[in-house]
Parts: C-alpha cells; sequence; structure tokens
C-alpha cells in the first residue's frame, strides 16, 4: 500500500516537473523570401528544430519576438516594406510546425546623405563615420540612427549638453535621401562640483576619484568615468551624478554629486 502510494506521489510530482502542457518545435519553413537565404533567416530566430539534446520550447511570445528579429533583419538590407506573417500548427499533441510567410517588397537604396547645423566637426569628419553605410548602398534606417547616437556622443564630449540631432528621409522610387539636422546648442564649462550625501567618509576620498574638475570643458565621458571610479572605490552603496544649469549662464554648469554610503553594521 505504501509503495503504491508513494508511485502516485511521484507521477504527480512529476506532472508539475514536466508538465503536459509545454510543446515544442518540430518544423520550420519560410515560404517568399527570394533575397536572403533560408540559412540566414535561422540563424537569426530563437526557436529552432530539434538539435542533438535540445529542442526549442514553444510559445507565441517568442515567435513573435523572432518575426520582429526578422523584419529587423530585412529593414537593415533596406527592405522597408516587409511584411511577415506566420502560421503554426498542432501535431501529436505535443510538436508544433511552423511558417514565416515572407513578402519582402521593395529594396531601397541610399542615394544621398546631407549634413546641415554642424560646427564644431566638419562634414567630411561627419560623412566619415558614414563609410559603411555609404558602401553598402541599400538604406539601413537602424544602422543610420546608431551612429547618429554615436556622433551625439562626441558632441557631448566636447561641452554640447543641449545637442539634438534629427533626421529625415525623402524617398524617391527605390532611392532614399537623408537629410540630418543638427543643431548643437552652446558650449558648456564646469563651474562648482557639489559633493552631497556625505556623513562618515571625507570629501577627499571622493575628490581623488573625479575626473573632472572646476573650469573643465562639459565631458560626458570623463564625469561617466568620475562616477564609474567613486562606486568602484567601495566606499558608496549609491552614486548619482546630475548636470544644474546655472539661470542665466549660457556657459556654465555645476555638477552635483548626490552619495550614499554603506550602512555601518
Amino acid at each position: 500500500m505504501r509503495n503504491y502510494q508513494f508511485i502516485l506521489f511521484l507521477i504527480f510530482a512529476l506532472s508539475f516537473i514536466y508538465p503536459n502542457n509545454i510543446k515544442y518545435v518540430s518544423n520550420i519553413s519560410f515560404i517568399g523570401n527570394i533575397s536572403i537565404k533560408e540559412s540566414n533567416l535561422r540563424s537569426l530566430i530563437k526557436l529552432q528544430t530539434p538539435r542533438f539534446f535540445s529542442r526549442s520550447e514553444f510559445s507565441q511570445k517568442k515567435l513573435n519576438k523572432d518575426k520582429i528579429i526578422l523584419e529587423a533583419y530585412y529593414k537593415s538590407k533596406g527592405y522597408l516594406e516587409i511584411d511577415i506573417m506566420t502560421d503554426y500548427t498542432l501535431f501529436n499533441e505535443k510538436y508544433i510546425n511552423i511558417k514565416y510567410f515572407i513578402n519582402e517588397g521593395r529594396q531601397f537604396n541610399l542615394s544621398h546623405l546631407d549634413i546641415s547645423g554642424n560646427k564644431i566637426f566638419s562634414k567630411i569628419n561627419i560623412l566619415s563615420e558614414f563609410k559603411n553605410t555609404l558602401n553598402n548602398k541599400y538604406y539601413n534606417p537602424a544602422g543610420i540612427r546608431k551612429i547618429l547616437q554615436k556622433i551625439k556622443q562626441q558632441y557631448l564630449e566636447n561641452g554640447k549638453i543641449d545637442i539634438a540631432i534629427m533626421d529625415e528621409i525623402i524617398i524617391e522610387n527605390n532611392d532614399v535621401t537623408v537629410r540630418i539636422n543638427i543643431f548643437e546648442g552652446n558650449t558648456y564649462y564646469i563651474r562648482n562640483i557639489n559633493i552631497r550625501g556625505l556623513q562618515n567618509i571625507d570629501e577627499k576620498y571622493v575628490a581623488r576619484e573625479l575626473a573632472i574638475a572646476s573650469g573643465d570643458l562639459y565631458n560626458v565621458k570623463e564625469i561617466n568615468k568620475s562616477k564609474n571610479n567613486i562606486f568602484n572605490s567601495r566606499l558608496f552603496s549609491s552614486v548619482e551624478i546630475r548636470n544644474k544649469k546655472i539661470e542665466n549662464e549660457t556657459t556654465l554648469i555645476d555638477i552635483d554629486i548626490k552619495l550614499r554610503e554603506y550602512k555601518s553594521s
């Protein structure tokens, strides 16, 4: 009797560890892909067909994520009109077959890149950041925005706190013209560095970690370095650095450093 009860308990426990409602991917097929090989598409997605000692657990959420990944990849290759539909069927109560129906649409080419508003960096220097993008010829919106983030970082390292970079596109047939409008704003220098939150630790232990000083050109890279230095000193559980604009000042800024010491036991 006890053995029988133990077997029932074991079956009950295993039903929680290995639930019967889990379904696994059996087959994945792509229909309509012309320009991009199926092997390339398969390498991008998370859900995969069975391999040695591994299989993908299916969920609608994972399928949706894979669809987004595929669409983003197509757009990075200039296929702005990409349309992907998914369908899946269940068989043997446990296995799923997935189909991707792909309508690639037209591939758009980057025909021209125009830059305006730049002052501290030359047009040649900025265009050099787009060298690979221009060589690829097709329009890659995500790639361009990634480069714009890099350019924005360079401005923030050169005193341009208010930097704003906007891009707009003009499409004619299969050709795309990208216009990049740069609003540099004023150049800022550091006036004061205010350290707050110290209770038991001397300010000199914070000052020695700073990569910035009063009078320096504002540089977000050096500010982030200072933040990391302070945190890595292991004297504080929290380090927060903020810019504080000064009323009636267009070229000076204060830096507020807010610290939280570890609680003594």
